[in-house]
């Protein structure tokens, strides 16, 4: 921030606004601190909520699961030889299996031990006589003789995803001779339309991952369906659910969304569900509460504002008016008077201590006045121009002038005689460089009257050290320069007369340099500025009276 403009700014407008940040900065604060602890608390609540929701979903996909594994292996159960070995009774052995139409949406056969279809419910699927021993399920349950469940593949016959469940059937000797499979079509509803039809929260849903075979058996978003899996490392939180993690985490996905997400193993297929949703769903009731706290805040700062600048008005509406005055009283160069208390709080405590310190200020002032106009010789102060700012009575005499508003502002240099004018200038700059100094000089009064005098000036400086005016004393030397100059004259006329004078010793008569005789009168007036004036002395009086007497 610029505290210089800062600076300028008046009290009211530094208090409002000193306020008013901080009233910002702290319902930023408790609103940022407000928000992250929501966000920790509402991540909490709804990793369980998540997890309880995929929990009871992982449940019942897993019970659905089991539920056709047992209904295949009983059906396998039942398969006798006879029937095994009859195509148009085990067709019809098939087709009585109503249980099996409802457990698989896109049907079931029976293959022989070479994976090839030979009885399939229904028959519009023309589905006998393909072999389906590609099918990861019809390879387990012939080879291996486990039941098993088939990754998500393109179904040859309907064309979209499908997914089979095949267990093997056994003749009187427990050998395999074929597999029952059901299938069941993902694009279809079933009892993954838990998954593929609900979604979490608005934007949120679930994912249904078969780890062994790295692909998407189902999702809420179609579109992900046999879709491979991040790769190991893509995404760490999916790799600890893939390694049988259940639990609950947040992560940024391979699509770059920021998601909360819970998974849960499904046992009887070796799959994972994940439930999840971006984080901007779950945390929007933060981001709405924290726009309404900032659209509140908004309000309440401008009222804040405005309440303030009132209270900060009235309260200080004394403070103001007396600024006020003494502006006036600064500008029109008026006497200092003490300054009204309008109320006797805080604030008329601080006018009241402002008058008392006008009185001793005022009474120093005319203290300092009073010595200086007692002072028999001329205190003076000069801006650079020299322009008079101050000058005592003593000064005033000397410059003829009557008060001291007779002279205020007006420049000294002109009073100046022309002679010593320049000198004068000059010293003034000298004060105003630093260096004090002093000059002789004669000036003339404003009423014409010359006089002489000696000044001795020095800078007068401010509290930051700046030269602010030129602090002067002069005394009127006019007597000392009449002196010395009758002095000069007198040694003038004594070095003029000096020498032999050759007189006669009666008459008095002086001889000159051309041999001839001078009264005394004449030969001194002719050699120095004397001139006489003829009277008697009292023993020369006493005498004439006598010789008249006779």
């Amino acid at each position: 921030m610029n505290t210089d403009f800062f600076q300028r700014w008046s009290l009211k407008i530094k208090v409002t606004v000193s306020t008013l940040i901080i009233f910002i900065v702290s319902i930023g604060l408790l609103s940022s601190y407000a928000g992250r602890m929501l966000r920790a608390d509402i991540k909490t609540m709804i990793h369980d909520q998540q997890f309880a929701t995929v929990s009871v979903f992982a449940e019942l996909i897993n019970s659905e699961l089991n539920s056709r594994v047992r209904s295949l292996e009983t059906v396998a159960g039942r398969i006798t030889p006879a029937i095994f070995n009859d195509p148009k009774m085990l067709q019809a052995f098939l087709e009585e299996r109503l249980l099996l139409e409802k457990l698989f949406n896109s049907g079931y056969l029976v293959t022989n031990s070479e994976g090839t279809t030979i009885a399939s419910v229904p028959l519009s699927a023309n589905r006998v006589g393909v072999n389906f021993i590609n099918r990861s399920s019809i390879a387990l349950a012939l080879n291996k003789g486990i039941t098993s469940i088939s990754e998500p593949v393109i179904g040859r016959i309907s064309g979209f995803p499908v997914f089979s469940i095949a267990t093997p059937i056994r003749d009187g000797r427990g050998t395999i001779v074929g597999t029952v499979a059901g299938i069941v079509d993902l694009s279809k509803p079933s009892f993954l339309s838990h998954i593929t039809d609900n979604r979490y929260g608005k934007t949120g849903g679930y994912v249904l991952i078969a780890p062994q075979h790295k692909v998407v058996v189902a999702a809420t978003d179609r579109s992900r369906v046999m879709q491979p899996i991040p790769a190991p490392g893509v995404n760490p939180l999916m790799d600890r659910y893939i390694n049988g993690f259940e639990g609950s985490g947040s992560i940024v996905d391979s699509r770059g969304v920021e998601v909360l997400s819970s998974s849960r193993q499904i046992p009887g297929a070796g799959w994972v569900l994940v439930g999840r949703i971006p984080t901007a769903e779950a945390y929007a009731p933060i981001r709405d509460m924290q726009n309404r706290m900032l659209i509140s805040s908004l309000v309440m700062t401008l009222l804040a504002g405005g309440l303030i600048w009132w209270l900060l008005k009235r309260q200080l509406s004394p403070v103001f008016a007396t600024l006020k005055t003494l502006s006036a009283i600064s500008d029109a160069n008026l006497p200092v008077a003490p300054l009204p208390v309008h109320q006797e709080d805080e604030v008329g405590k601080l006018i009241g201590g402002f008058n008392r310190l006008i009185t001793a200020l005022a009474s120093s002032k005319r203290f300092l006045q009073t010595i200086i106009d007692s002072e028999p010789e001329c205190i003076k102060m000069l801006d650079s121009n020299g322009n008079i700012l101050m000058m005592n009575t003593a000064g005033l005499k000397m410059l003829d002038a009557d008060s001291f508003e007779q002279v205020q502002g007006q420049c000294v240099f002109p009073l100046v005689t022309e002679q010593y004018r320049d000198a004068f200038i000059a010293l003034t700059k000298q004060i105003y460089q630093g260096i004090p100094g002093k000059l002789e000089f004669a000036a003339v009064g404003l009423k014409g009257r010359r006089v002489w005098l000696e000044t001795h000036a020095v800078p007068f400086r401010n509290e930051q050290g700046e030269i602010t005016s030129l602090l002067g004393i002069a005394r009127d030397i006019t007597q000392r320069k009449q002196i010395e100059r009758e002095r000069e004259e007198a040694l003038s006329l004594v070095k003029k007369l000096e020498g032999i004078v050759p007189i006669c010793m009666y008459c008095k008569k002086i001889r000159t340099e051309q041999d001839s005789w001078q009264q005394l009168e004449q030969y001194i007036s002719d050699h120095s500025e004397a001139r006489f004036s003829h009277g008697m002395c009292p023993e020369c009086a006493a005498e004439q009276l006598k010789a008249i007497d006779k």
